[in-house]
């Protein structure tokens, strides 16, 4: 059983440490580590941004999990999402809950038709964890000079949705 709630300052060097984990860096489309006071700052911005969303995904006990972010990029119509859960609780199926909840959650708060994720080409784990979400593969791309897949959610009440 997982909850959902806002992001808080708070919540910047979890956030971090989840960031720099190895596995994380190696799917991550910038590989190389953050350093701390670039999080903060980028952290900072983030949560005043009012185009960014983040969710942090708690267990019962209110553990956190993992984070998941939505960004707007086509207003009132697309938001890109990006997630990560923590090393701890990988491969539980964890990710595809959150990226369910936290969907309906956005939709309701934003009011966007789609969400769009990019992942790297050989991140095998987290296409199947969108598939499972209801992400539909859409191309192949290139991103920040990488091959990648585009996956698309269309969400419930928008005009899109099939």
């Amino acid at each position: 059983m997982i909850k959902i709630r806002p992001a808080q300052l708070s919540d910047c060097e979890l956030l971090w440490q989840w960031s720099n984990a190895p596995d994380v860096r190696k799917s991550s489309f910038h590989s190389e580590p953050i350093p701390l006071d670039e999080h903060k700052q980028w952290f900072s911005s983030k949560l005043q941004d009012p185009d960014c969303t983040i969710y942090i995904v708690e267990d019962e006990n209110s553990e956190p999990l993992g984070q998941v972010r939505y960004q707007v990029i086509d207003k009132g119509k697309a938001a890109e999402v990006s997630i990560s859960i923590s090393s701890a609780v990988r491969g539980k199926g964890i990710a595809a809950g959150a990226l369910k909840m936290t969907a309906l959650k956005y939709r309701n708060e934003r009011k966007v038709d789609e969400l769009h994720a990019f992942i790297k080409i050989e991140n095998h784990t987290s296409v199947r964890a969108f598939e499972r979400a209801g992400y539909l593969l859409q191309e192949k791309c290139s991103r920040e000079g990488q091959a990648a897949h585009k996956l698309v959610l269309k969400l419930p009440g928008s005009n899109h949705f099939a």
